[in-house]
């Protein structure tokens, strides 16, 4: 059965039959330091290299129209930008891909060329989460997916602890400490970027605090000052 993909909202599969798709797996790149003097060698970074997903796609209309078919193919994967790629047997999860290769316009007169993406982040995303982490109670959440997820924080009307004078999150032992400058603030931080700002200012968090990564699975979470903070996030599978 021929699969359905979808790019950026646009359709592949409204003019072309898509087939022969080829996901990468994801490699692991490990970095390590020399030290001199020492027996081998200490681990500096470990991630996974961006992936590569290709498919043969075949002109499926009227000979007629198929360069126009093409044309059009060709301005919806004119994007530098990553944007959401579903393939339907990935059971609704979804791909941040950038078209690259396959220089469309070079094959208007081809039945069949092949469409190359580019993952930089080689995981597949799922549904959307929350949890709201009200004042002064502990609350239990799980994460789901197969890969850790970088929360966004979302305070309004926020107070500063009075002991400490931040407005600290606690999750599973790690603190995140916000400076606010006011009773009423309004926070909102992206842990994946590492940006925060407190009532539209860029702001820091202390150099002791931990940027929440959630594994998958069962969290913990307290807070220390006043305004209930909303944790959001998107799945993740590797």
């Amino acid at each position: 059965m021929a699969a359905t993909v979808i790019f950026n909202g646009y359709d592949l599969t409204q003019n072309f039959i898509v087939g022969g798709c080829v996901r990468e797996l994801a490699v692991r790149n490990i970095e390590q330091l020399d030290v001199p003097g020492m027996d081998g060698a200490l681990l500096s970074t470990a991630n996974y290299a961006p992936i590569t997903i290709s498919m043969a796609i075949t002109y499926a209309g009227d000979a007629a129209s198929r360069s126009d078919a093409f044309r059009e193919l060709a301005r919806e994967l004119d994007t530098y930008a990553p944007a959401a790629l579903s393939i339907s047997d990935d059971g609704g999860k979804y791909y941040l891909a950038v078209p690259c290769g396959g220089e469309i316009l070079r094959f208007v007169d081809a039945e069949q060329v092949t469409v190359s993406f580019t993952c930089l982040d080689p995981v597949m995303y799922g549904e959307p989460d929350s949890v709201e982490i009200a004042a002064g109670e502990a609350t239990e959440f799980e994460v789901g997916g197969t890969y850790r997820v970088f929360p966004e924080i979302s305070v309004e009307s926020a107070s500063a602890d009075q002991g400490t004078g931040f407005y600290s999150i606690s999750i599973d032992g790690g603190t995140f400490d916000i400076p606010v400058a006011h009773a009423g603030s309004a926070i909102d931080g992206d842990c994946a970027t590492r940006t925060l700002s407190v009532d539209g200012e860029a702001a820091l968090p202390t150099l002791a605090s931990d940027w929440p990564e959630l594994e998958p699975g069962s969290h913990t979470a307290t807070v220390a000052g006043t305004g209930a903070c909303t944790l959001s996030w998107v799945e993740r599978w590797l």
